[in-house]
């Protein structure tokens, strides 16, 4: 049984594509003015929504990003999470394996119970290097 599923941010739960080259350049002045603008992905709402209305199912963002844009994204959007890792929270980022180990446990799961979805190479290192 699925305990914990854990989500990158960027291109997989909301569609942040247009503001891509400013992230890679850690531009964050300018990202933050088009926040806004920001669409989750079709159906990305309702899919947390029901992971969540299984209380023994823990949901954790991923991500590279800083938390300061993450914890906006996510309300800007009106999306609930159990759990956050941010850039600078874990001793490596991704691809390496510590973010979604710490992710895990600090929800008090298991790799081996959880499942891990991101749209990038890095996301996949990252999970397989954790277990997942």
């Amino acid at each position: 049984m699925v305990q914990t599923v854990i989500f990158d941010l960027d291109d997989t739960l909301v569609d942040s594509h247009s503001i891509r080259e400013l992230r890679d350049q850690r531009n964050w002045a300018e990202v933050d003015k088009q926040l806004d603008s920001l669409k989750l992905f079709h159906g990305i709402r309702e899919l947390l929504e029901w992971l969540r209305t299984d209380k023994s199912v823990l949901v954790a963002v991923v991500t590279n990003a800083p938390r300061k844009y993450t914890e906006k994204l996510l309300t800007l959007n009106n999306l609930h999470v159990d759990h956050i890792v941010c850039y600078g929270e874990s001793r490596y980022p991704k691809p390496t394996q510590e973010p979604i180990v710490k992710a895990i446990r600090e929800l008090k799961g298991s790799p081996y119970r959880t499942i891990a979805i991101g749209d990038r190479c890095i996301d996949v290192e990252s999970a397989k290097g954790a277990g997942v």
